[in-house]
């Protein structure tokens, strides 16, 4: 996928600080693939910051 150009993640994960802890591993990761990763605890704010690149 990252080869057919994607450039973009919006992840929503659960509220809780150590889920969003545990992601640290892989958004740093796709970042150094070239994937810039945010993260987001709200499907709507995740869909706007998509929408807005």
């Amino acid at each position: 996928m990252i080869r057919a150009g994607w450039k973009f993640w919006a992840l929503v994960v659960p509220d809780e600080v150590s889920a969003r802890e545990d992601m640290i591993p892989l958004i740093e990761s796709y970042y150094e693939r070239g994937v810039r990763l945010m993260v987001f605890t709200d499907v709507q704010r995740a869909l706007d910051w998509l929408k807005n690149l």
